[in-house]
């Protein structure tokens, strides 16, 4: 059985995980933009981030530790060659 520690620490990792999936989506999605499609994806992609984001304030983490964190995923991603 797990503790609340460890869960908490958990429910971080797999929201991390899926934030860096998202931003990976929304990557590769500007990188292929079709002006026709794109634009409905590009929005559900976004407001997945969004909701991720409100996770990590759902578990306690302040604001200032959850943008860090999204600035960190944002810039491995965005900045990869």
């Amino acid at each position: 059985m797990q503790t609340g520690k460890a869960t908490c620490k958990r429910c971080l990792i797999v929201v991390i995980s899926d934030s860096f999936d998202v931003c990976e989506s929304v990557k590769s999605l500007l990188a292929n933009w079709n002006d026709v499609s794109s634009h409905a994806v590009f929005i559900e992609e976004m407001w997945k981030f969004q909701t991720l984001r409100r996770e990590l304030s759902g578990l306690g983490y302040n604001d200032s530790f959850v943008d860090d964190l999204v600035k960190a995923i944002y810039g491995c991603v965005f900045r990869q060659s």
